[in-house]
């Protein structure tokens, strides 16, 4: 479970903090949204093997000021399509 607070909310806010959780030592920081996708993909492939699945849940959306920020989750939604179900 991993929470994010308003002051995080620039390119990378959610993603990278997913992928800092799962990947530790091994994730490549970057703000570039597509390289955190493809550094994603294969974790969530990996978790559907196992079973598991990414839940994320969005509380107080409307304070999301950039459009960075909202094109991150859109992203997000986007994986999910070419990935196992998450």
């Amino acid at each position: 479970m991993l929470s994010l607070f308003h002051g995080e909310l620039k390119p990378g806010w959610l993603v990278g903090r997913i992928l800092k959780a799962t990947k530790g030592a091994s994730y490549q920081e970057t703000h570039d949204i597509s390289r955190m996708m493809d550094q994603l993909a294969p974790c969530m492939d990996e978790w559907a093997e196992d079973g598991r699945h990414l839940t994320v849940v969005i509380d107080n959306a409307h304070k999301i000021s950039t459009a960075e920020a909202m094109e991150e989750i859109h992203a997000l939604i986007d994986l999910q399509s070419v990935v196992a179900p998450a």
